[in-house]
């Protein structure tokens, strides 16, 4: 489904429905179904109904997969570059990560306009030139700099790091996982910094 759905559910004859929506079975502890059960995210229902007379039904089970899938463009994202230290590369077409000359690459974020709890948020890049050891990704608290004049002599201070990668070739999609760096709407400023001089673009 491409939208959260409202679940109505029905039984042959009266009786009392009793679910679960997060893969378990249920069980007469469970939830008692009075009203549509909204599922926001992919999830497993799972149902059972007892009579008047006490006499369970086997248990029923759907899967339901919902992608609320949102893109979300850089709005800010640049290069500095230590051996030229006041020059701000944010007009660059190309962004570069290397350890020899040292270039480290800054992008910014606006995520908006969701509900819920994110389930899986990914970074994807364009690679035009590969890696035998690409960087990982981290996230800054700082999401005020400029595109335009960020330079290495204002650079961000890069601290902590995740999905760290090994090869990355050229002309390919590069994604992170930044599922635990994205925990819903905000800015968000994420770096990529250098760990060898077989730079990646």
């Amino acid at each position: 489904y491409s939208a959260p759905q409202a679940v109505t559910l029905t039984a042959s004859e009266a009786g009392v429905i009793y679910y679960t929506t997060d893969g378990s079975t249920p069980t007469t502890a469970s939830p008692v179904y009075t009203a549509p059960i909204a599922i926001e995210a992919t999830t497993t229902l799972k149902v059972f109904a007892v009579d008047a007379a006490g006499n369970s039904s086997a248990v029923a089970s759907e899967a339901y997969s919902i992608s609320n899938a949102r893109t979300f463009p850089a709005e800010a994202d640049a290069h500095v570059g230590e051996t030229d230290p006041t020059i701000n590369y944010g007009t660059a077409p190309t962004l570069k990560v290397d350890s020899s000359p040292r270039t480290e690459t800054y992008l910014r974020f606006s995520v908006n306009g969701l509900s819920g709890t994110v389930q899986r948020a990914t970074l994807r890049l364009w690679v035009s030139d590969g890696t035998a050891n690409g960087p990982p990704v981290s996230t800054l608290s700082d999401t005020a700099w400029s595109e335009t004049s960020i330079t290495w002599a204002t650079k961000l201070v890069i601290a902590g790091a995740v999905d760290d990668k090994g090869t990355v070739a050229a002309n390919t999609w590069l994604e992170y996982d930044v599922t635990s760096l994205v925990p819903g709407n905000g800015a968000y400023t994420f770096a990529l910094a250098p760990q060898t001089n077989d730079g990646l673009d």
